[in-house]
């Protein structure tokens, strides 16, 4: 397996019908960079967690797998981050760009 990637979201949007989401996200790593995307909510793995809501916490891997043929695919898996399984890394992670985001912010009306 090569090419693992990873990156932290948020979503942003979901249509009426449940079946697609809107996913803000940015790659572990980067503060900068972050893209919009949309996935089908079946995708998500929730650990029986309910339908997908604006506002919950996403990750996303993509790996690039090599087989021992030579063949190569890559699979992928998004799963929610749920409350109250919050890590201290995370909390630091979302801190951090709060703040980040919020001295953005004044920067603008300055």
């Amino acid at each position: 397996m090569t090419g693992v990637r990873k990156w932290t979201g948020r979503v942003v949007e979901v249509e009426e019908d449940g079946e697609v989401m809107t996913v803000e996200l940015t790659p572990f790593g980067d503060t900068e960079t972050t893209f919009i995307a949309d996935f089908s909510t079946e995708l998500v793995d929730s650990d029986g967690a309910g339908p997908v809501r604006k506002g919950d916490l996403i990750y996303l891997t993509a790996r690039t797998v090599h087989s021992e043929r030579g063949g190569v695919h890559s699979t992928s898996h998004i799963r929610r981050r749920l409350i109250g399984r919050w890590g201290e890394d995370e909390l630091r992670l979302v801190s951090d760009k709060a703040e980040r985001d919020a001295r953005s912010l004044l920067d603008l009306i300055e």
